[in-house]
């Protein structure tokens, strides 16, 4: 129907391939996906490990009700519930440990605070001052020495990081986390086989081949959207392998790393508000390390183990500490047997990027020997796999989170995608990706309805 409408969407991740494949359904036969990598999915990149397959990017499916990933995969019968947290244990440096009862009710009431929309959105401050302002009422009739607490606490503000996507609890702004929506149902559903790419099936299973239509290996150095010079269309992009493209419509899906690095020059520059947009939202890295065993060494009923790290120099710069320091802990994989995962985050996550894969799984060895050595006896792993979010150019980060710098800032999501008009007054440069979702930021589901948002753009100027 809209044969003659050029439109390239730039970056090939979930919301370049939701953007793509809606077009394509609704009669645009003239879509490109100029990917800078060598694979289409970006943030999800599910590889082969072990006996199975892992993900190195996205993890989990977050919550049923109004989640469009639950409700293409669900039907299906994709999914299923991730993991027993009442079977998580909470390990202390010195080798004992917390009670279970102890552990999980104060990891829950910490969950429910965190979850509380009325109060963070009352609270001036950030995520870690107001964890700590409601944290001595959490601890009422649980019993833990003042030691313990305090290294539950430092654990519980390295998970949330990780959840936050932020380097550290003290950066994430507590009314910018109000405003992230958590679907209700289970926040921890995962794939039953083939992990997160089968998301990228399910939306390719309606006969629309992407491979004719997307160029791999083109990274894009150029946009020139000023209407001049654009071969008869609005926009003319160039790759550092120098090849120009002409469009009517871009779709820019790039990840908020990318466009901080400033690794893309725009003619004419972005106006102020979209500049001042991407210096205020921020971006953090989280990695994951799995590592394959042999044999599996913990038990069937112990779904991993949370690192409390006791008599932590809270002083001491992060900077100046070993990374595995701030390793959040190592859980089992619930469909990969013999498979654990561990987590860290921050600038140690950064710091981790830069050691060899032996140096990373012997230093976890020797991390889980002085955590549970005395338990249980814990060999070297067969085969390790991990992610590098942070030093990859083509990403420089994990996902997006609101900072108090955000807040500083007065920007917002919806500043980053507003869509530019070029002097002829048309939209022509569209901004999608999860960094520009107002409340589902940080999430597939939120990278994926923001491309279906932009295509929509795009449909509803033709339609109209």
């Amino acid at each position: 129907m809209f044969g003659d409408a050029r439109v390239i969407v730039v970056g090939g991740g979930i919301a370049g391939i939701a953007a793509a494949t809606r077009l394509i359904e609704n009669g645009f036969d003239n879509v490109t996906i100029l990917e800078a990598g060598n694979r289409l999915g970006g943030r999800i990149n599910t590889v082969p490990f072990g006996e199975t397959c892992v993900d190195l990017g996205a993890h989990w499916v977050h919550g049923e009700k109004d989640n469009p990933v639950f409700s293409l995969a669900s039907p299906l019968g994709l999914l299923e519930s991730s993991r027993d947290l009442e079977n998580m244990r909470f390990v202390l440096s010195d080798g004992s440990h917390l009670t279970l009862d102890a552990g999980l009710r104060l990891f829950e009431r910490c969950s429910i605070v965190l979850d509380d929309l009325t109060a963070l959105k009352e609270f001036r401050g950030s995520v870690a001052d107001y964890l700590r302002s409601r944290y001595d009422e959490l601890l009422q009739d649980v019993e833990l020495s003042p030691d313990d607490s305090k290294a539950f606490f430092d654990w519980m503000s390295r998970f949330e990081c990780s959840i936050e996507g932020c380097n550290s609890l003290d950066e994430a702004s507590a009314t910018g986390l109000a405003s992230y929506k958590q679907c209700d149902g289970d926040p921890v559903i995962c794939w039953k086989k083939g992990g997160y790419s089968t998301l990228i099936d399910i939306l390719l299973s309606r006969e629309i081949d992407l491979g004719t239509k997307t160029r791999l290996n083109s990274v894009v150095t150029h946009v020139d959207w000023s209407g001049t010079d654009t071969d008869g269309g609005n926009v003319k992009l160039r790759c550092a392998d120098g090849s120009e493209h002409y469009a009517d419509h871009i779709v820019l899906t790039v990840s908020l790393g990318v466009l901080k690095q400033d690794s893309i020059a725009f003619k004419p520059p972005l106006p102020a508000n979209k500049v001042n947009a991407i210096k205020g939202l921020e971006i953090g890295t989280v990695n994951k390390i799995y590592l394959y065993y042999e044999n599996q060494w913990w038990p069937d009923d112990c779904s991993g183990f949370s690192f409390l790290y006791k008599d932590k120099n809270s002083s001491e710069k992060k900077s100046e500490r070993s990374w595995t320091d701030e390793v959040i802990g190592f859980y089992a994989e619930k469909n990969s047997p013999r498979v654990l995962c561990g987590w860290v985050v921050g600038e140690a996550a950064r710091n981790v990027e830069k050691l060899t894969d032996s140096e990373v799984a012997e230093a976890c060895t020797n991390l889980l020997r002085t955590f549970v050595g005395h338990e249980f006896s814990v060999p070297q792993p067969a085969a390790i796999v991990r992610s590098n979010w942070f030093s990859n150019p083509h990403f420089r980060g994990s996902y997006s989170f609101r900072s108090m710098h955000t807040e500083e800032m007065k920007t917002s999501a919806s500043d980053l995608a507003e869509p530019l008009v070029n002097n002829k007054g048309l939209q022509v440069l569209l901004f999608a990706g999860e960094a520009t979702h107002e409340c589902f930021y940080s999430t597939v589901h939120g990278a994926m309805e923001s491309g279906w948002r932009e295509a929509d753009r795009i449909i509803n100027m033709y339609t109209k």
